[in-house]
């Protein structure tokens, strides 16, 4: 469980802070995984 939540710290300071320029529909729609939430799902 310690390695799971040092990774999942170390994923969250990883990631870019959002722009208000890059949250029109067209940039959500490019950063979600389609693939994994099509594969959680289906699990």
């Amino acid at each position: 469980m310690a390695i799971a939540m040092t990774m999942a710290v170390r994923g969250l300071s990883e990631d870019p802070p959002l722009d208000r320029r890059d949250s029109g529909p067209r940039q959500v729609a490019d950063r979600i995984d389609l693939p994994g939430i099509l594969g959680f799902a289906g699990s």
